[in-house]
């Protein structure tokens, strides 16, 4: 084996390891919906989306879009990563491919909140109660990118 060869394979080990990591740490950032477990949200656990606990009018709201924000830039990194350093196979191509977008739509989810949690009051126009009845329409710019929003009315705030 020449030397150039074993300089680039080191390297592609060590870049490797280096995307197996930030993907690990991506999806154990992703997996911070756990906290509510443990934390006061006023949100009930059984009934409400993961996606509502990074509402903006949510008290912790902020550590969860920031644990969003956190876990989609960790799992854009390593998708890339990979990308860049893993053999050209279709479906290896395709599967990093899908993990960059994801990461990247997570890093945009994090940044587009919904505006409120639903159900509530408080979700309705001034004076209006909350129209629950109605077919879903995705009003916010994270309820448009949740492949909920089409199954659910209760994502129309």
């Amino acid at each position: 084996m020449s030397p150039i060869s074993s300089t680039a394979d080191a390297r592609t080990g060590i870049a490797g390891r280096a995307a197996a990591v930030l993907l690990l740490l991506g999806a154990l950032a992703y997996t911070a919906w756990v906290l509510e477990l443990v934390s006061t949200t006023g949100l009930d656990p059984v009934r409400a989306y993961v996606s509502e606990l990074a509402a903006a009018d949510q008290p912790l709201g902020g550590l969860f879009r920031a644990t969003d924000l956190v876990a989609g830039l960790l799992v854009l990194a390593g998708a890339l990563t990979a990308l860049a350093t893993a053999r050209r196979r279709p479906w290896t191509v395709a599967g990093l491919c899908a993990l960059a977008l994801f990461g990247a739509a997570t890093v945009l989810d994090s940044r587009l909140p919904l505006s409120c949690a639903p159900p509530a009051t408080r979700c309705a126009p001034p004076g209006r109660p909350p129209d629950w009845s109605r077919p879903p329409t995705p009003r916010t710019p994270s309820a448009a990118r949740s492949p909920c929003s089409a199954r659910s009315p209760r994502w129309s705030c």
